[in-house]
């Protein structure tokens, strides 16, 4: 765990602050977020990789194990949260190194673990709107798993193959249109808990609404981003040890692209009091 002894490293510098409203970022400011992060990766890279492989420990056996499933959608914000707040220590100067994962344990983690029920609540909804369309639909779910059998086997009538790919696009649209806006939700909340104090159902709507008013610089982003992942998955995937690491930098910079205005002209945070937004007008 984190032992900050010097007190700078547990509070926030004056004139990073939260602008009266989530700024409209360009197209280029999304490939810049990522240019940025990569500075932030240079500055330690052996302390980024150590960050993304205790990640790894952490978050993969609990991805394959049903039973933690639920506990991950609880604790990732916290792990997520500490990634952030390593990235602003980091981006002030102080040290970094890989254990900052943890720092959210140690500060504001009742806030950050309040991210993970949002989300996890937000999870459920999507399962069982997905389960009703599926339902609507006539889907049985032991038909189904009969006919990826005998697909597997290579044993399979072309019409219910074809009707099973129809079942499982329509179930993956459904999905991918109901889970982004809960990523949505969730994309800034860690760091703007973590370093601004944001109430997390605040946070959460702030989030949203910010990603929804940068949707031109998050398509940027988004492509520079999948190119840098196929290009890392290449070399036996290999790639990922730097490229993860970037994109965990990248949401930190674009957090501070869209939310921070550092001139302090909005005012000054004070540790021990929750942050005050005003209402984004759309």
């Amino acid at each position: 765990m984190i032992k900050q002894n010097n007190d700078s490293q547990n509070r926030v510098d004056s004139s990073f602050v939260l602008r009266k409203e989530p700024r409209i970022a360009s197209f280029m400011e999304g490939i810049h977020w990522f240019t940025d992060a990569i500075k932030l990766f240079t500055k330690n890279p052996l302390s980024w990789v150590s960050l993304f492989v205790l990640w790894s420990i952490v978050i993969i056996p609990c991805s394959l194990i049903p039973a933690f499933s639920f506990l991950l959608n609880l604790i990732w914000p916290v792990l997520l949260g500490g990634v952030m707040w390593g990235c602003y220590q980091l981006d002030r100067g102080n040290k970094f190194s890989s254990t900052y994962l943890f720092a959210g344990f140690q500060r504001l983690f009742y806030k950050l673990i309040m991210v993970g029920v949002i989300y996890s609540i937000g999870s459920i909804v999507i399962g069982l709107i997905l389960l009703a369309l599926m339902s609507g639909m006539g889907v049985d779910l032991e038909q189904v798993q009969g006919t990826m059998l005998a697909f597997s086997s290579g044993d399979v009538d072309p019409m219910q193959l074809m009707k099973l790919l129809q079942i499982l696009m329509v179930i993956l649209l459904g999905s991918l249109a109901l889970s982004v806006p809960l990523f949505m939700a969730v994309w800034f909340a860690p760091a703007l808990v973590i370093i601004n104090e944001i109430p997390p159902i605040e946070a959460v709507k702030l989030s949203f609404f910010a990603c929804l008013r940068n949707m031109v610089p998050f398509l940027s982003y988004g492509i520079i981003s999948m190119v840098a992942l196929i290009i890392a998955a290449i070399p036996l995937g290999l790639g990922m040890f730097i490229v993860m690491p970037i994109i965990f930098a990248s949401i930190y910079t674009s957090y501070k692209s869209i939310f921070i205005d550092e001139s302090g002209a909005t005012g000054s945070i004070d540790e021990n009091k929750p942050q005050k937004t005003t209402s984004i007008q759309l």
